[in-house]
């Protein structure tokens, strides 16, 4: 019943932008059994209560209409499902309304493609009633009147047609007038539906581009269908910027997302939210698979390197270990003291489990037995440890520090390796090595990420890189390790060329919150970040503002409409920043 409420507090206008509309409780009840009505009450009641509707005198409306892109169950699912049907649905209540006031005027009723698209809604709408609130009386007699006045002008047109034909018969020249007749008739339907084409065209263009970062995946596709009704210029740049864009999905938690990381093979999704639950997510189709319970927060997670269990940090004190298959928890938690756990990691065996914490130290666990390994590395002294990470080949264990080092300490004989690795910056707040193990990268709070030699623990170049002045929340090495991306609590996420020390595009933007971690996917195409947004985004790694991949897309796409190979001109005038090949891909 909130759903119904809220749809028809919400007009829709004909560009597609969703306003705050004002309802009498009569219309909001009209229909309804006792029952339903007191349901309508309830929701006014409890939304009135926490100052989110106005009720006056007999009417009802939303107090704030940024709740319309603030909220978003009402953004995202109930206006989202219900958008095309919502703007044929506000035209008809507009058209219904004026026709009353007109003392039902027939000039006023609707016709052709407008009464069918009306017919059609309506009929969508009372399949589904838990969906869209029900048509009003007006509403309901506006379009019966119409179908009425088609009936009629149908029977009128029949009887036409039967005397025509009663002419044809006996008049040749009849006949021919008859038939001119019918194809201005013909020519006058077509230009009114395309006329309608590029209405709907350039709508759906201006809605690819509104939408822009918010929801890319939809933002792609609104503009092609815009191109398919009117192969227009606005057309054509919704679709060069909806593929230009390196957004991919967007995927809702419900807290603040602390924590983003891949399963080894690349089909999970697994991030660590503030409501102590660690959500994972199908890749292919981004949909939720399960929602791991745990402490009252998961600070920091990792996937073991076979891919069957998942660890989480706890401010807490407390590590978790859930079986990523059974989706269950394993055993009994490993207790860290009452230190929180600010990061966890596996060893590339997969045997050994470290985590760091805000007391100094860091704690290796045997995996199999849940048993600690040895007595904590480090004595306190360099302030909390933000980070952990193992290099690839097991040996090395790095924990960056609240005192801006990062200390190196050897797994076979847990002793610290030669001195710590220091740069010029703030705490360090996350650290990763390349997939090679010769470079440890760290991001610090001065805004600033430091590339370390693993081996003579210096610095590769002073001053390393600049993140944009904000802290680095989170650093991680593409697979391939020629790529490194920092996350940011600006709210963007950086690409890095390693070797050449310089941003690759511009920054990834979207994020309405502190970028708290990043992952690239296994196969290096896909970047992941978490963010206090409550949400975790999927980015296409290609060069920003030159993603090949989906411009391929696309001009495959123009293709199948032409039914052949783009001439140069047509390239040209579509894909002007790609060189023209003469055989469609």
């Amino acid at each position: 019943m909130a759903r119904q409420v809220f749809l028809r507090l919400t007009a829709t206008s004909s560009d597609g932008a969703d306003t705050a509309d004002r309802a009498t409780w009569a219309e909001l009840t009209e229909g309804k059994s006792p029952a339903e009505a007191r349901d309508v009450e309830a929701v006014l009641e409890a939304f009135a209560a926490e100052r989110l509707l106005t009720l006056a005198a007999g009417t009802v409306e939303i107090s704030h209409e940024v709740l319309l892109t603030a909220w978003p169950l009402l953004r995202d699912t109930w206006l989202a499902d219900t958008h095309a049907d919502r703007i044929v649905r506000s035209r008809l209540h507009t058209a219904a309304a004026e026709w009353a006031r007109h003392s039902r005027d027939p000039s006023y009723l609707y016709a052709g493609t407008l009464l069918q698209a009306a017919t059609d809604t309506a009929a969508r709408i009372g399949a589904d009633p838990a969906r869209h609130p029900p048509l009003s009386h007006t509403e309901k007699d506006f379009l019966h009147a119409s179908d009425r006045s088609r009936r009629r002008r149908m029977r009128r047109r029949r009887g036409l047609i039967a005397a025509l034909t009663a002419l044809v018969l006996g008049l040749a020249a009849a006949t021919v007038v008859a038939v001119r007749a019918e194809r201005v008739a013909v020519r006058a339907e077509r230009q009114v539906a395309h006329q309608l084409d590029v209405v709907t065209s350039g709508l759906l263009a201006s809605q690819s581009q509104l939408i822009g970062d918010a929801d890319p995946d939809l933002s792609k596709l609104l503009s092609v269908a815009s191109w398919h009704l009117d192969p227009s210029s606005a057309a054509r740049h919704a679709m060069l910027a909806a593929a230009a864009r390196p957004g991919i999905a967007i995927l809702t938690a419900t807290a603040n997302v602390n924590a983003v990381a891949f399963s080894p093979d690349g089909r999970t999704l697994a991030a660590g939210t503030g409501d102590g639950a660690v959500v994972l997510w199908d890749v292919a189709t981004r949909q939720k698979t399960a929602e791991l319970v745990g402490p009252d927060q998961v600070t920091s997670l990792a996937f073991s390197p076979d891919g069957k269990t998942v660890a989480g940090g706890s401010p807490d004190g407390t590590v978790w270990l859930w079986n990523a298959v059974t989706q269950s928890a394993i055993g009994s938690r490993l207790s860290n003291g009452h230190a929180s756990v600010n990061s966890v990691a596996f060893s590339a065996d997969g045997k050994t489990l470290a985590s760091g914490s805000s007391d100094g130290s860091v704690r290796l666990w045997n995996v199999a037995t849940h048993q600690p390994i040895g007595t904590p590395l480090g004595n306190g002294r360099t302030g909390g440890v933000n980070t952990v990470a193992f290099s690839p080949d097991g040996k090395t264990l790095a924990a960056g520090s609240n005192d801006g080092s990062v200390r190196l300490w050897g797994m076979a004989t847990h002793r610290q390796r030669g001195g710590p690795l220091t740069g010029e910056g703030g705490q360090i707040n996350s650290v990763a090595f390349s997939p090679d193990g010769k470079t440890l990268a760290g991001g610090s709070a001065d805004g600033t990420v430091w590339l370390w030699d693993a081996a003579t623990h210096r610095p590769t170049g002073t001053p390393v890189i600049n993140g944009g002045g904000a802290p680095v929340s989170s650093v991680a090495f593409s697979p391939d390790g020629k790529t490194l991306a920092a996350g940011d609590a600006d709210d963007t996420i950086r690409l890095w060329n390693v070797t050449t020390r310089q941003q690759i595009g511009g920054p990834f933007t979207g994020h309405g919150g502190s970028v708290t971690s990043v992952a690239f996917s296994p196969d290096g195409k896909t970047l992941a970040s978490g963010s206090y947004d409550l949400t975790v985004r999927l980015w296409n790694t290609a060069t920003p503002g030159q993603n090949l991949a989906e411009t391929t897309n696309l001009v495959r796409y123009l293709c199948a409409l032409a039914g052949r190979d783009l001439t140069r001109a047509e390239w040209a005038r579509y894909v002007p920043h790609l060189p023209y090949q003469p055989v469609c891909p």
